[in-house]
């Protein structure tokens, strides 16, 4: 099988320690799962070792077929909170739901460089469509999009408690051999043979506020996050730098063709190399401004004017437009819900 792999950009290596120590119970079996892969046991032992991402593939291959297909279903510990990253953190100490998916949207690219994720933005729900960063059999992109959909029910558990029931995981292939085990370990509704992979969340979730809120520790969560994201960034990526650029910026805006400048490359070829990666100019700076925005909702006094001005439109009429178009509700509605989640 072919691949295109880069190894510019590394994986946490907490699941693949975990997942080897409970594997390989002797060097000859330690050896088969690491077979294709360069990697060691003692350079899973090293604090600072991360893994590089064309490791996964034979590895996954490998615990498949020395195992069974579903065999990281019973390992529990590969999507539990003791492996979760930084990354994990930030969504759990969000304000709420909606700000946690804003957490994954930024730094997905950090935590899963394998899979890329598009977030959907629809009035009764938010959907998460993956999609393979590197060229995956069947079989090993399913198993990578279960474990993406087992680690983001463990996190969005501790946000939304027990409502977790009401999430829609949708697999694009068909119900494998595991499938019944699966149905027993995900709260909610788990559907096979769709035309994408995603996880579908009710827009009703979305305000729920997380119980482990802490507003000091997510921002020094997010900087942390942010230092990563820049020094992980891929020479052949081109989503998180021009997300990187957006976010950075404070005050006002900055155009398609500024950012296009500073990555050093015409309008045209970013526009296009987004596309290649499923993304556009529009949808990223979208998905920046919309962080921001909220952050300034929370501000009761101040006005759309002022909003408008730091966020850089023309005024508080362009402002209220934009509303309209990501949440399809007023900036007066959009504070009313604000102010009935506070006060419960």
């Amino acid at each position: 099988m072919t691949r295109k792999n880069s190894d510019s950009a590394t994986l946490p290596t907490q699941h693949f320690r975990m997942a080897m120590r409970l594997l390989a119970q002797t060097p000859e079996l330690a050896g088969q799962l690491l077979e294709g892969t360069g990697v060691t046991l003692a350079d899973l032992d090293q604090p600072g070792f991360s893994l590089p991402k064309s490791a996964l593939v034979p590895l996954l291959e490998n615990a498949t077929r020395t195992f069974a297909p579903g065999w990281f279903l019973n390992i529990p510990v590969l999507w539990s909170l003791e492996v979760q990253t930084g990354f994990g953190l930030a969504m759990r100490i969000s304000r709420d739901m909606s700000e946690a998916l804003d957490i994954l949207d930024e730094f997905w690219s950090i935590r899963w460089p394998i899979a890329k994720v598009r977030l959907v933005r629809g009035k009764s729900e938010v959907k998460i469509v993956l999609s393979p960063a590197l060229s995956f059999d069947s079989e090993t992109w399913r198993d990578i999009c279960v474990l993406c959909a087992l680690n983001f029910q463990t996190t969005t558990r501790s946000i939304v408690q027990d409502q977790t029931a009401e999430l829609i995981y949708e697999f694009d292939v068909p119900a494998p051999p595991f499938a019944d085990r699966l149905a027993m370990l995900v709260d909610g509704s788990v559907s096979w043979g769709n035309a994408v992979p995603c996880i579908r969340i009710p827009a009703a979730l979305l305000a729920i506020p997380s119980p482990f809120a802490e507003r000091g520790v997510f921002v020094s969560t997010v900087e942390s996050l942010r230092r990563m994201a820049a020094s992980h960034l891929e020479s052949d990526m081109l989503s998180p730098r021009v997300r990187h650029i957006l976010a950075s910026v404070s005050q006002g805006q900055v155009t398609a063709a500024i950012v296009a400048s500073r990555l050093g490359i015409s309008r045209r070829t970013m526009e296009r190399r987004l596309a290649s990666e499923g993304a556009s100019f529009q949808q990223i700076a979208d998905s920046v401004m919309k962080v921001r925005f909220e952050a300034l909702l929370s501000k009761s006094r101040m006005t759309a004017e002022v909003m408008a001005a730091q966020l850089g439109y023309h005024d508080g009429s362009s402002l209220m437009r934009v509303c309209r178009r990501w949440y399809g509700k007023s900036l007066s509605e959009l504070r009313a819900a604000k102010r009935d989640v506070a006060s419960r």
